[in-house]
């Protein structure tokens, strides 16, 4: 129920904006947060004492909500497409609530048997969030140095989700935080420098989420005191091979 009324506030946010021809999207988007914030505190408050136990929860359906929200002025305006876009906000939204409910559950009695599906899943959704938030807000054609504040922005809490959902389980708990901070300024630094670059937005987009992946992957294996050489390397390769197919698709190399 929470997500089909979640949809709805997704599809009636897009469609009013539609309707009166708004250009400001992204202040759909955060209302749309807002609202989805309130509908996952009435469905978790019983099992938080406190909004900073609550908060990490609601990370990934919020910055769903605002993905979405901001990345579907990019699509066609015509009512088919955002019914399809609406019914695919209504199963990742299903898919996040189902994974968010499995991690509150493993915070109170550890791992779950499903909690190693929960941490993929939520992985994958963190990446397809920084996609569509970084490809919206790099499509804006911000100053450099704005592209950087906000992604770095973005970056925090996606790693922070991600590295709060390892510190779950590890029976030696460590400060998560600080590895999402340093995530978070590589990734506005690569967005700072790729603002410069003559490619196109998704290209851009892709790059900088394939770091999200290099470096929460790198990040998480540390957290859990499995950052062997083999998985160092195999990490390392998928950054430089991105960087590879960056220089590759600027014609840089041709």
């Amino acid at each position: 129920m929470v997500s089909l009324i979640a949809a709805l506030g997704f599809w009636a946010t897009n469609w009013l904006a539609t309707w009166f021809a708004s250009q400001i999207f992204w202040l759909n988007g955060l209302v749309l947060a807002f609202f989805v914030l309130l509908l996952l505190y009435f469905l978790f408050r019983k099992q938080f004492s406190s909004w900073k136990d609550f908060l990490p929860v609601a990370i990934l359906p919020c910055f769903l909500s605002v993905s979405f929200s901001w990345f579907s002025p990019l699509l066609s305006a015509s009512i088919v497409w955002q019914l399809v876009f609406s019914v695919a906000f209504l199963g990742s939204f299903y898919l996040i609530l189902l994974t968010e409910n499995l991690f509150v559950v493993s915070s109170r009695f550890k791992a779950v048997p499903l909690y190693r599906t929960a941490f993929v899943t939520g992985f994958a959704f963190s990446l397809l969030i920084g996609l569509l938030l970084f490809n919206a807000i790099l499509s804006l054609e911000f100053p450099a140095w704005v592209n950087t504040v906000f992604i770095s922005l973005m970056s925090f809490f996606l790693y922070f989700h991600i590295f709060w959902t390892v510190n779950i389980v590890e029976s030696e708990k460590k400060n998560f935080v600080v590895y999402a901070l340093v995530g978070a300024l590589l990734n506005g630094q690569l967005a700072l420098v790729i603002s410069f670059w003559p490619l196109s937005t998704m290209l851009k987009a892709l790059y900088l989420v394939s770091w999200l992946y290099v470096l929460g992957g790198v990040f998480q294996a540390e957290l859990r005191g499995r950052l062997f050489n083999r998985i160092l390397k195999e990490y390392l390769f998928i950054g430089g091979a991105a960087l590879f197919a960056l220089f590759f698709s600027g014609g840089w190399l041709i």
